[in-house]
């Protein structure tokens, strides 16, 4: 076996759930209190864009069970939004980098599709055991147990169940982590869940502590915030792969590049087309001189005459230096 292949015989490649199960600190889960609060966040924000998407005013339950076994918790929260879609669910909470804000310019609370997915791999690395998600879009009702197949990066559910919701819609999910701990702290779920509140007057929290304590963080508005506008790419905020594979995606046969820059591109008007024009005849005129430079240079070299040489580097003097 040649040196080669022996240095490259473990080579292997590494799924994105793989890397971030090995670099859990990535995703902020980082010591038993902080690991905590990371869970819940990851939960109460995926249910508050939940709500305001769908135009309702967010109620979120959150209940927090010490389960004893070495720091070992129950976190369940629930939603009053509009569920997820069966075939949704494995992609949702099994997958990572999958959701639905990572590719649009739009602001929110989430966008790489790492949170709640996040939270479950560190639960199902931590405790072994499946989150439980409780579903209903209205007409019908699931329970699936969801792990992540660490090494394809996908959701696979182990048990799955239909019931009949009676006009209840949300989502409901309970995760089980080990490892982690909760108290009132600067930096636990409390607090957090007490600023969330603050920042976001239209949502009313309710948190049911480990030692049964109920604490309600009460909406003080009934109007939800105006929803984001999704907004064109900025040019001066992409590269020029973001542009080719726009042209890719949104071009076709029939669209001109014109057509795509004002159409597809935030403030680029019909006249910073023309301005763009101009500047690119600039660039293309100089480069044809540079390559007839180019030629020259490769013309004198194989000059002999020493008085020719020095006649034509005279007359190219602005544009060629000299040896």
């Amino acid at each position: 076996m040649a040196l080669a292949d022996e240095l490259f015989r473990e080579f292997r490649s590494m799924s994105v759930s793989e890397f971030f199960r090995k670099n859990a600190a990535m995703l902020g889960y980082t010591g038993r209190i902080r690991s905590l609060t990371t869970i819940v966040h990851e939960g109460v924000t995926n249910a508050i864009d939940a709500g305001e998407e769908c135009g309702k005013l967010p109620n979120v339950y959150i209940r927090i069970e010490n389960l004893g076994d070495g720091g070992r918790y129950r976190i369940t929260i629930e939603d009053n939004a509009s569920g997820i879609p069966e075939k949704y669910i494995p992609e949702v909470f099994g997958k990572m980098l999958a959701g639905s804000k990572a590719h649009r310019n739009m602001q929110s609370r989430g966008q790489q599709g790492l949170g709640i997915s996040g939270a479950v791999l560190f639960c199902q690395t931590s405790s072994g055991k499946p989150v439980r998600v409780i579903s209903s879009t209205g007409e019908k009702g699931i329970i699936a147990e969801v792990m992540i197949d660490v090494e394809k990066n996908k959701g696979k559910v182990s048990k799955k169940e239909e019931f009949d919701p009676k006009g209840w819609m949300g989502t409901r999910v309970e995760m089980e982590a080990k490892g982690v701990s909760y108290n009132r702290s600067k930096y636990g779920a409390f607090n957090y869940l007490r600023l969330t509140s603050l920042a976001n007057p239209h949502v009313q929290i309710e948190l049911i502590e480990p030692d049964g304590t109920k604490v309600l963080f009460e909406r003080v508005t009934e109007e939800l915030p105006k929803p984001p506008k999704e907004v064109k790419p900025h040019p001066y905020g992409i590269t020029a792969d973001d542009l080719l594979r726009l042209a890719r995606e949104k071009g076709g046969e029939r669209k001109s590049l014109k057509t795509i820059l004002v159409k597809e591109l935030s403030r680029f008007s019909d006249k910073r087309v023309r301005e763009l024009k101009e500047k690119m005849a600039l660039i293309l005129l100089s480069r044809k001189l540079e390559t007839q430079i180019e030629d020259l240079d490769k013309y004198l070299s194989e000059i002999q005459d020493e008085e020719e040489k020095r006649r034509i580097k005279k007359i190219y003097s602005g544009f060629l230096s000299q040896a």
